[in-house]
């Protein structure tokens, strides 16, 4: 009920991998709740994530909550990610770059929920 962890990578028969959401290669179709700014969530390796491609014009604050967009192939829509912590204009694009804390303590995890979304 907190937020998002990750996502299943690996499925066993008593077993499963997560890729947690600070890992690299973590990544998910993501929107600002209160703006609805589309954009993508990916891991940093650092204990938090980094939401990438806002266009310049977005209305993004320190703060904002960040969910699951129903773009996502992998979560349903509208599941806590995180909250903006930092906002950086990328100098390479017209885009804002954040950098997002998760919901989730994830050092702290004893047990999670699997959501099956059905695509």
């Amino acid at each position: 009920p907190v937020g998002v962890v990750g996502k299943i990578a690996e499925v066993g028969e008593r077993i499963s991998k997560v890729t947690l959401l600070t890992d690299p290669r973590f990544s998910a179709a993501a929107v600002i709740e209160r703006t609805r700014e589309q954009g993508l969530i990916s891991g940093t390796l650092r204990g938090s994530c980094r939401m990438q491609y806002l266009p310049v014009t977005a209305d993004v604050e320190v703060g904002d909550s960040i969910v699951t967009s129903k773009l996502s192939s992998f979560f349903p829509e509208g599941l806590l990610i995180g909250r903006i912590i930092s906002v950086q204009e990328n100098f390479t694009s017209p885009t804002f770059e954040c950098l997002v804390k998760p919901a989730v303590p994830l050092s702290r995890i004893e047990e999670v929920l699997v959501v099956m979304s059905r695509q």
